[in-house]
């Protein structure tokens, strides 16, 4: 399976093809539709717990970074 990828816009539930790739008109073919919500669609939201991370001891008990590499 080749994979194709163009941005379109979909008008009376037609999808046009570009030029380029009208050789596959009257084939079957796989679609995925990803809609651009206002530009933000690729733009993936951080759970809140990110923004307000959780502050802990138990990691700075590891040494400092010349302890680390002394054997």
């Amino acid at each position: 399976m080749q994979q194709i990828e163009f941005e379109t816009e979909i008008k009376k539930n037609i999808i046009q093809l570009p030029e380029h790739l009208k050789n596959l008109n009257h084939k079957h073919v796989k679609v995925i539709i990803l809609e651009d919500m206002h530009g933000n669609a690729y733009k993936k939201k951080l759970p809140p717990g990110f923004y307000k991370p959780l502050h802990t001891e138990s990691y700075r008990i590891i040494g400092k970074r010349e302890e680390i590499y002394e054997r």
